[in-house]
This record gives structure tokens, C-alpha cells and sequence, in this order.
């Protein structure tokens, strides 16, 4: 068994079962630190009034790598519930199949032996087949370690972002079929 930790998830790999178990991750303290933030200042806090607090509290960002208040909390539920969904919903070769979630909480996903590709290589080729549209997250895209390559054939294992669902949607069949291992730029 081997652990992996994301920002807002952990992911607990297990090849002997064959699948990997996805659970997530909140950030409670960077949440309170940032309320704090927001009303240590008695000046601000006058002025701003309780509503522009809360206002603030819930849209701004809380920090580098956190996002605001419903991503800090919540993200990494969200992201696997997506993951469910997109799946479930399209069972798109491109994407590696998530069998279970219990509402976010816990999701099951097929196991597979992660990418290995060179960088340059997978990159310029996803970039040829989407036509550029893999900026839209390339976050997600531009890292050969979110794919699994088996026989030829590339799957993606972190999809959950709605960014992430428009390219798949969009180009995800085209990249199943059409993905070269052996491509050089």
C-alpha cells in the first residue's frame, strides 16, 4: 500500500485489490487563522460591519493553495463527488473508472500503473489533440502522474474539476483512440 496526499485529498493505493480509495482533506486551521485575520482590526471591523466580514470570509481567498472558505472546507469532498459523477454519468474511456463515493467522502477508484511518459512529448501531444484546450486546467493536464498508461491506452485519474470535465467532454474519446505512446515532438 502506498499514500499520496494532494491538497485537499489523500489517496490510499492498494494494486493488490486493485483499486485506490480517495478520501479528503479540509483546512480548518487556515479557515479559523483567516477569520481572525479578518477581524483583528477593531477599525475594520467597525467600518466593514458583520455582513462585509462574512462577506469576505466566504469569497476571498484564504491562501496560497487553500482557495476560499467552501474550497478549504469542502474541496476535496467536491472533487471526489465530480470525479463520481463524470464517470458515472459519461463512462468515457479517457477517464479511469470511480466505482464508488459515498458522497464525496470516500471514493473508489480502478488502480492503475501511473504514466510515465517524458513531459515534452505528452505534453505537446495533448495540446495537438485538444487544440490548446487543455489550458483550461493544466494543472490537471500537463502532469504525465495523473494518468494511468495501460496497453496503449491513457487514462485520466484526477478529473474532479469542472474545468477539467469541459475538455473531457469535449476531446476525451478523441484522446482515448487517438493517444500515442510512442509520439515525439
Amino acid at each position: 500500500m502506498q499514500i499520496k496526499k494532494g491538497r485537499d485529498r489523500i489517496v490510499l493505493i492498494l494494486p493488490f485489490f486493485g483499486i485506490v480509495i480517495k478520501l479528503p482533506i479540509s483546512h480548518p486551521i487556515s479557515v479559523i487563522k483567516f477569520f481572525f485575520f479578518l477581524i483583528k482590526d477593531r477599525k475594520s471591523f467597525i467600518k466593514d460591519g458583520i455582513k462585509r466580514i462574512f462577506f469576505r470570509f466566504f469569497t476571498s481567498r484564504i491562501g496560497y493553495g487553500v482557495g476560499n472558505f467552501k474550497d478549504a472546507m469542502f474541496g476535496g469532498m467536491y472533487s471526489n463527488w465530480l470525479e463520481y459523477l463524470f464517470w458515472k454519468r459519461t463512462k468515457n474511456p479517457f477517464l479511469k473508472p470511480t466505482y464508488f463515493s459515498l458522497f464525496g467522502l470516500l471514493n473508489i477508484q480502478k488502480y492503475g500503473k501511473l504514466c510515465e511518459l517524458e513531459y515534452i512529448d505528452f505534453w505537446f501531444q495533448l495540446r495537438e489533440l485538444t487544440k490548446e484546450n487543455v489550458y483550461d486546467n493544466p494543472h490537471h493536464f500537463s502532469n504525465p502522474k495523473n494518468f494511468t498508461l495501460e496497453n496503449g491506452k491513457l487514462q485520466l485519474v484526477d478529473y474532479g474539476s469542472v474545468r477539467v470535465y469541459r475538455v473531457i467532454a469535449k476531446y476525451g474519446r478523441k484522446i482515448a483512440t487517438e493517444f500515442n505512446p510512442d509520439y515525439k515532438k
